[in-house]
């Protein structure tokens, strides 16, 4: 491609830049590559804008909003919409993990945990809609939904369902009853069910899975003496139970050596301390004889040590670590379900970088989930906690993704772990007539009628610049970020053909 070419390419794509795009296209002209060629990294420009900003408090979905309609637009700032899936209007969406080009989103209802079937939210959970939804994005602008799997495990859930790349598996655990399901994903279009398996003094909740995909760390998020367990995954056809222990836990997360798990410790009653512990795990990831699980050190926090900024019925949810050269953080966040039980939980982000000391370096809190202002946002009948995470890259994170229940998926730059700064939110539009649950039964969870929720983790694709999510109601997402995010957005790194 000769100088001259560059040069109006150039000047037509980034006209605002045009006396930056000449420096770029001269200083390249003689030289043996232009920055097109193969195996160069491509970086495009953001896409314009698409917002419809928020207009009540950070993170709100104010009531007037609710009775005028406008919050079924969904709010936005520094995102669009890439492809999205509905998984054919079903609802009830609640937890997400993927493998490759695939992402598997499963569902949840107050029935589901409680076993009530007359709960008003009962979801029937042998409706052909509920089950492991897999969906096949290898086209991002159409996600294809390509089967409902109803293996045991995967018709009730709840939190638990996790991916893991290293050896394409999808590992979940019934919420009601101890039975584990692992799933071969080698052809993530079409998993094989490899174990459907009953562990013994186990009750489900959420799952956590080390790196090498050869452990599973399983809670119960139960009170009473029911346990959580350590799983051997090393045969996928006959899981085994290493370990169990208590108290239980509510979720987890695993070293990327596999070596510490960090587990969100749940109190036993109302008042007693919540928080972050870790665990030296080494004996299992290494198979020792014998193996023991030794307590590291915690971090453990009330409503009175929070200061005003914790329910007094929050409980620890989320502990997932990120690096950032050579430290090491955690980002914790705590749960509040009920919509009246302001104020909220929110998230924090801790040093671990010294293990026996952690130590709390920043709060990530939303105007609306403060005390000061429960006044106005109790009157939305919207719960505004925090729920689950991403980060852009684990081994150097600078992005952190935080989904929330009312508040939706919110975007922070932590590239200043103690001075986190928001950069883009995302309220998805509600699907009213889901068909697992009728309009306005929904649950806690989101209101299809007048706002929906993103409970789910988060996935980041840094090849592409895509994310992952999956709404309640609005079902699987893919977005990516506009120019109204900061300049500091993870950018997509794509390779030149």
């Amino acid at each position: 491609m000769s100088c001259n070419v560059v040069l109006v390419m150039f000047a037509q794509v980034l006209r605002p830049l045009v006396v930056v795009s000449l420096s770029l296209a001269i200083l390249g002209c003689g030289n043996s590559q232009s920055p097109a060629e193969v195996g160069t990294n491509v970086i495009p420009p953001l896409p314009l804008p698409d917002d419809l900003l928020e207009t009540g408090l950070q993170g709100q979905i104010p009531l007037a909003d609710q009775l005028s309609g406008e919050s079924r637009e969904g709010h936005r700032k520094g995102l669009r919409l890439v492809g999205e899936n509905s998984i054919q209007q079903r609802g009830a969406n609640f937890a997400l993990a993927w493998v490759g080009d695939c992402a598997y989103v499963t569902t949840t209802s107050a029935a589901q945990v409680t076993g009530i079937s007359s709960d008003p939210s009962g979801l029937p959970v042998r409706q052909p809609l509920n089950g492991m939804a897999v969906i096949d994005a290898s086209n991002p602008e159409a996600p294809e939904l390509v089967s409902i799997l109803q293996s045991p495990a995967m018709l009730a859930p709840h939190e638990s369902i996790q991916g893991n790349e290293a050896r394409k598996i999808i590992v979940a655990t019934l919420v009601t009853g101890g039975v584990m399901d692992v799933y071969d994903a080698s052809d993530c279009r079409l998993p094989i069910l490899k174990a459907s398996v009953t562990l013994p003094g186990y009750a489900g909740h959420a799952l956590c899975i080390s790196d090498d995909g050869m452990t599973a760390y399983a809670t119960s998020g139960k009170s009473g003496g029911v346990g959580d367990a350590v799983v051997d995954l090393s045969d996928l056809e006959n899981p085994k139970i290493l370990h169990t222990f208590n108290p239980a836990n509510h979720d987890c997360g695993v070293s990327d050596d596999g070596n510490r798990l960090f587990v969100a410790h749940r109190q036993e009653k109302q008042g007693d301390p919540t928080g972050l512990v870790i665990f030296d795990v080494s004996d299992f990831q290494r198979r020792k004889q014998d193996p023991q699980m030794r307590e590291v050190s915690s971090l453990l926090w009330t409503k009175m040590s929070e200061g005003e900024y914790e329910a007094s019925d929050g409980a620890s949810h989320t502990t997932r670590m990120f690096r950032q050269g050579k430290r090491k953080y955690i980002y914790s966040s705590d749960e509040v379900v009920p919509f009246y039980a302001c104020p909220w939980a929110h998230g924090r982000i801790i040093d671990i970088t010294d293990e026996l000391h952690p130590v709390k370096v920043s709060d990530i809190t939303l105007e609306v989930q403060k005390s000061e202002n429960c006044s106005l946002t109790q009157l939305d009948l919207v719960p505004y906690s925090t729920h689950y995470s991403g980060v852009d890259d684990p081994k150097n994170a600078t992005t952190l993704f935080i989904s929330s229940f009312g508040a939706g998926l919110r975007v922070w730059d932590i590239r200043d772990p103690t001075n986190p700064r928001e950069i883009a939110y995302w309220h998805p539009k509600p699907i009213a007539a889901t068909r697992l649950l009728a309009p306005g039964t929904q649950g806690i969870t989101s209101n299809g009628l007048l706002w929906d929720s993103v409970p789910t983790y988060v996935r980041y694709r840094p090849e592409l610049g895509h994310i992952w999510i999956a709404g309640n109601t609005a079902g699987f997402q893919i977005l990516e970020f506009t120019q109204t995010a900061r300049s500091t957005a993870p950018r997509p790194k794509r390779t030149s053909e």
